[in-house]
Order: structure tokens, then sequence, then C-alpha cells
């Protein structure tokens, strides 16, 4: 049952596996053959042991006949001619001769013919065994394949995502090197939910780093003056851009972000500072973080 499973799996398998699933499909039938080709030979040997059996019998009888008559001569006490040979017990000697050589020939012959069966059975077993244990090794080596193609294609479609010990190794990471405060917004697509997780996730991991960072915002695109037919189709932005003010340790920590962010598969760059510190303007930050689109690939 069990190979009829494993030969069931392998017929989706690639040419090797298709070559074993032959092979041993071939041995199975050899090896039916073998065993069929030896019943004859196993029914035969009772009876050419009953054959020696028989002509050992009859030698008995011989032996038997001539104690016998010798016997009878010495109680007579008389010593007489020799009588005539019998033909009964000359035949008798013959024909049991002939079944005991006979039986024994056989049952010679039928044990070398059984052993050599029994020595090719074990070969074709053993190549059973090898072709079967490839088998299994490729079914096993096909699985491990399809299991990795699974996280791959897994991975190339998660949503982009921090864990909790991610986000306390971040924030721990940018608390001990820029312990000052700092504010830090976040912006997401308005209609980007795999974005809007995302954005919330790195709020959170920097709010362990104990920046000022209010909840992300979510802002739609709009164009002014319309769409026309002639305009170019662009590509959607995508990744993480981090932009600073354009103070050295502002930078310095615009560039730390995105290294976390890099060292963890996310895709995240640097934008150009942007102008000067403006103290009268409410929405003024250190940093500034636009998480858009999900890239292709995994993250």
């Amino acid at each position: 049952m069990a190979l009829a499973l494993l030969l069931q799996a392998a017929s989706t398998l690639p040419a090797d596996a298709s070559a074993l699933e032959r092979a041993i499909s071939a041995l199975e039938r050899d090896i039916k053959v073998l065993d069929t080709s030896s019943v004859p030979l196993e029914r035969r040997l009772p009876w050419v042991t009953g054959i020696v059996a028989f002509g050992v019998a009859m030698e008995l009888w011989v032996i038997w006949r001539e104690r016998r008559d010798d016997m009878t001569v010495w109680q007579s006490g008389i010593i007489r001619p020799s009588d005539k040979p019998s033909t009964i017990k000359f035949v008798v000697e013959i024909v049991s001769v002939l079944l005991i050589t006979g039986g024994i020939v056989g049952e010679l012959w039928t044990g070398i013919s059984i052993t050599s069966i029994n020595g090719k059975l074990r070969s074709k077993n053993a190549e059973l065994r090898a072709a079967s244990d490839q088998l299994v090794e490729l079914l096993r080596k096909k699985a491990q394949d399809e299991a990795l193609a699974r996280v791959r294609i897994e991975a190339a479609v998660a949503w982009r995502s921090l864990t909790k010990q991610q986000q306390q190794e971040i924030g721990s990471g940018l608390r001990s090197r820029f312990p000052s405060k700092h504010i830090v917004q976040i912006i997401c697509g308005a209609f980007d939910t795999e974005g809007s997780g995302f954005a919330r996730d790195i709020a959170k991991a920097l709010r362990n780093a104990n920046f000022d960072v209010p909840p992300p915002e979510s802002l739609a695109v709009t164009r002014t003056g319309g769409i026309r037919p002639t305009d170019p189709i662009t590509n959607i932005p995508t990744g993480v851009k981090v932009a600073s003010a354009p103070e050295r340790e502002s930078i310095a920590l615009a560039q730390a972000i995105v290294n976390e962010l890099t060292s963890r598969g996310f895709d995240a760059s640097m934008e150009r500072p942007y102008g000067k510190r403006d103290t009268t303007n409410a929405d003024w930050s250190d940093i500034s973080i636009d998480v858009q689109a999900r890239p292709e690939g995994p993250q």
C-alpha cells in the first residue's frame, strides 16, 4: 500500500522520478515472476523426497529378505547347493537404487533451482529497496521545494509589519543614539490599508524611542487642473521615504531610521532635507516619514 502511494505521488514528479517509477514497476514484475516460478519447485520437492523414501523402503525389504533366507539356511543345519538367484529380489534392488538415485538427483536439482531463485529474489528486492529509497528522497525534496516556494510566495505578498520585539529593538536602538526629543510625522495613502498598518507599526517603534509621534495621517493624492487623456502614466511610488529637517542631528536620525528598516528587509530610502525650521508652524517636525505602496517582492 505504501509503495502504491509512493508510485502515485511520483507520477507528478520530473523525469528522474518517472524513470524510478518505471524501474520499480519492472522490479515488482520480476519479483512476482520469480515468486511464481518457485511454486512448482516447492510442490515437486515432497514428491522427490517421497521417491527417495520409497527406494529406501524397497532396499530395506531386500535386506530383510536376505536376512530371512540366511536364517532359514542356518536353522536347517544342512549344507545344500545354492538356490537360483531371485529375479524379484534383483528387480527390487535395481528399482530401489534407481529410485534413490533419481530422488537424490531430483532433490539436488530442486534445491539448486530454489537457491538460485532465492538469490535472484534477494538481488531484486535489494534493487527495489534502493529504488524506493531514491523515490522517497525525491518526494521529500519535492515537498521541501514546494514548502520553500510557498514560503517565498507568502513572503512576496505578505503585508509589511513590525513585530513587538522589532518595535522594541528599533526604539531602544534609536533612544540610545538620539536621547533628545524629536518630533516625527508619519503619513500614508488614504486608501492603502497595508501601508496604514505598517505606518502604525513604525509609529509605535519610534514612540518606544521617546520621540513625539502623532498617529499616522492618511492623505489622498489630488491633482490640480484635473486629468487629461494625454497625461503620462507613471509608476506608483513604493517603499518608505524618510525626510528630515536640515540640521545635522535630524539628518543623522533620518538615516538611522532608514537603516533600521532596511536592515530588516524593508525598502526605505532618504529624501532631500526640507526647508529651514519654522517654529511658527504647528505641523513642523524633525522627521517626516511617507509610507508608500508596498514594493514587489519579499518585505
